[in-house]
């Protein structure tokens, strides 16, 4: 399996996209939590989607529930 890393900056791009997201959908970060079926804090997710740690599975995740697709692309 190969690594994708993901710059800081990415990071922090997609924290905010997730936050807008969210905002726009009215979805809070308990609701998320919800959604996902976790049983992790709602701190826990706050602090990894606005830290940019999530992995990628729960980014996808996410979004998904949020209703939106990830699209990947390889540079070429």
């Amino acid at each position: 399996m190969q690594t994708i890393k993901i710059t800081k900056e990415r990071a922090e791009e997609i924290s905010s996209q997730i936050f807008g997201l969210m905002k726009q959908e009215d979805c809070s970060v308990t609701e998320l939590n919800r959604r996902l079926g976790l049983t992790s804090s709602r701190q826990n997710l706050h602090k990894k989607i606005k830290d940019g740690t999530l992995r990628y599975f729960e980014v996808l995740d996410i979004f998904q529930v949020l209703g939106y697709e990830v699209l990947l692309r390889k540079n070429d």
